[in-house]
């Protein structure tokens, strides 16, 4: 359950989230360009006291945001904020701070807060719910959630052949306990034929010793 509290004049806004250790600058800034990114805004870290993300709109538009992990919740802290140096210089007056707020930052700081109610990142979900687009609801991951299974590259010796699944041999190919290399191609040691049959044996030679 997300509770948005508006930030007032001289106040900041607050975003009350559940325990939320999941998001940090990169993720928000992540988050918000690709929600706010198609409109001309720009989400960038920022260096600047109590400000870790703002969402820039224009050099005098724009809102600043805090984020602060707690014990029982996450808090994000934001105000109306102009992100160009320049325009902070020359904006010291109330009058262009009052300008400003009636103008631009009232309708951006109601428009953020309507979005942060449906924030797929506020609501706990990982890079917004679009690391994998084309896997639909339901949808498991391949190789090993669900999917296909892995192929063990490291399988016993003979347990992916066929003899050991129950099938013959291909034809040509010798099943386990078959003689293999020359001699089961019908051939002898040194390539030639085997002798017709019937053919004598040539005579060997006699052994050592013998005249």
């Amino acid at each position: 359950m997300i509770q948005v509290k508006p930030p007032g004049l001289f106040s900041r806004g607050k975003l009350t989230l559940p325990p939320s250790p999941h998001i940090t600058k990169e993720a928000l800034v992540h988050q918000l360009n690709q929600s706010w990114g198609a409109r001309g805004f720009e989400a960038y870290p920022s260096k600047l006291i109590n400000c870790d993300v703002i969402l820039k709109k224009s050099g005098w538009t724009g809102l600043a945001m805090q984020i602060k992990h707690q014990p029982h919740g996450t808090v994000i802290l934001f105000n109306a904020f102009s992100p160009s140096v320049m325009v902070r210089l020359l904006a010291m007056g109330l009058i262009p701070v009052l300008i400003l707020n009636a103008n631009s930052w009232k309708p951006l700081v109601r428009e953020f807060c309507d979005y942060a109610q449906g924030c797929p990142l506020f609501l706990g979900q990982l890079g917004g719910g679009a690391a994998h687009p084309q896997l639909g609801p339901g949808a498991m991951m391949p190789g090993g959630y669900g999917g296909a299974p892995i192929t063990n590259a490291y399988a016993p010796p003979g347990a992916g052949h066929p003899a050991a699944q129950g099938h013959p041999p291909a034809q040509g190919h010798p099943g386990p306990g078959y003689p293999q290399g020359p001699a089961a191609m019908g051939q002898g040691a040194m390539g030639q034929a085997p002798p017709p049959a019937g053919a004598m044996p040539p005579p060997s030679a006699p052994p050592h010793g013998w005249n």
